[in-house]
Formats: structure tokens, sequence, C-alpha cells
């Protein structure tokens, strides 16, 4: 599954590419406006994989306190990240109301690049769990990664960077998830530790919809003339991914979790 991991990564970090390529081809204006509409579908996209992973952490009768407090220690990680670098926030929009210097966009990196990392980690346990998930979740994180992106790449041109300057940078920070599939790697090979991290990538989900998905959809929907776009755009990724999930192979049907996990959560 380490395998199926790092390609998943090196797809994911393909979305670095994504702000050069669109923006020598669709206008900034056109291209806001996509985007706000993308982020709704990845909202429904996302919340179809939450309840997906929780659900499986409780088939394979992990225990609540485990599910719960490995959960809630994802979102207090995810959290404590931005308060430990506040001005590294996520853009969604092409369109900021401040300018931005090469500061910031140094802070936005350090700041993604930790994020990159807590994607990493949420790979490895994914594909263990079940290969319809971790095939969902490297697109959906795909998907988030290639809104962020595009956003980071104005910013970084707006700080001063040429082109080349922001794809190279963009291209390093994306690069970081490595260090999450290589760590996550480790700690599911020594200590058996594969409902743990499950939980905790579930905790990381809830964080990204409560904190960044749906406050931005919230955002633009009270802004936009027309809601409806939103509405079908969030439907549209749900039932798509809902869809995918009946899908794709059921991994528990041919390779069950070790029964070292499962005792271990039911102690």
């Amino acid at each position: 599954m380490i395998v199926f991991s790092i390609i998943a990564g090196g797809i994911i970090m393909a979305a670095s590419l994504s702000g050069v390529l669109v923006s020598s081809t669709i206008p900034v204006e056109s291209l806001e406006r996509y985007l706000k509409i993308l982020i709704a579908f990845a909202l429904g996209v996302f919340v179809v994989l939450t309840y997906s992973l929780f659900s499986e952490l409780i088939e394979a009768r992990a225990h609540t306190s485990l599910i719960i407090g490995s959960a809630l220690l994802g979102i207090i990680l995810l959290q404590f990240g931005s308060l430990l670098i506040p001005d590294a926030h996520h853009h969604h929009s092409p369109h900021h109301a401040h300018t931005h210097t090469k500061i910031d966009a140094r802070r936005m990196l350090l700041g993604d690049a930790f994020h990159n990392v807590s994607d990493g980690i949420i790979l490895v346990p994914a594909f263990m769990q079940d290969i319809r998930i971790g095939i969902a979740i490297t697109g959906a994180l795909f998907l988030h990664e290639l809104v962020q992106e595009i956003a980071q790449f104005f910013i970084l041109r707006e700080a001063g960077y040429t082109t080349k300057e922001a794809l190279i940078r963009n291209g390093i920070v994306s690069s970081t998830i490595l260090i999450g599939i290589a760590l996550a790697g480790t700690l599911s090979a020594y200590t058996n530790i594969a409902l743990f991290l499950s939980a905790l990538a579930g905790g990381g989900f809830v964080y990204i919809i409560i904190r960044d998905l749906l406050p931005s959809v919230i955002r633009s929907t009270r802004v936009a003339e027309k809601k409806s776009p939103f509405f079908i755009a969030f439907i549209f990724g749900f039932v798509l991914m809902l869809g995918l999930q009946y899908i794709l192979p059921h991994e528990h049907d041919e390779a069950p979790i070790p029964n070292t996990y499962v005792a271990y959560s039911n102690k």
C-alpha cells in the first residue's frame, strides 16, 4: 500500500503545475468563478469521503474512544499548524482584498508545506483501510490541491516572483507530501497503528471541511447572483463520490484488516 500512496502523492504533486497552465489559457475573471464552483464540488466529495472513512473504522470494530480521540488529535494538529503560522492562510481565489509581499508568500509556502505533510499522512492509512477510499481520497486531495495551487501561483506572481520561480517553489513545497507518506508508512510498519492513523486522517478531513471548504462556499454563495451552480456542484460531487464507493473494488473483501489492529482497538 505504500507504493500506492507514493503514486498517489505524485499525482497530487502534479497539481503544482496547474497555476501556470490555466493562467495562460483562462482569463482571471472566469478562472475565479470556476474555482469557487469547484470548491463547492470539492465540499460534496469531502463530505462523502469523511463519512466513508469513519464507516470503515466502525466496520473494522475500532473502539469508539480510539476513533474520537484520534480524530480530535488530527483536528488539533492542523489547528496548531494554523496558529503556529497565522499568516500562511489558504486562498481559493486569484483576487484578494490585499496585496502580497515576498514575506507573505514565504509564510504561505511554509504553511502549505505543513498541510502537504498532513496530506501525506492521510494517504497511507486510507489505502491500508480500503483501496476504494485511498483512490477516492487521492482524487479529493488532488482537487483541493488544484484549487489551492492555482490561487497560490497568482499570489507568488503578485509578490514579484517570475513564472518559473513560482512554479519551482510550488513544486518544491508540493513534494513535502512525500515526507508525510514516509512518516505514516514508517509508523504503520513498526507500531501497528493503522486504525489510529485512519482516525487521525478522518479528523483532518473534518477540519478541512469545517475550517476551509465550507466557509469558502458560504462566502461565495452570499455574494453570488446565482446560487444554484454552487448547490448543483455540491450535489454532483456528493453523488459522484457516493457512486464511486460502489463501483470501485472493496479491499476488505480480499484483504481484511489484520487481527492485531482489531485486537488493539478493542482493548
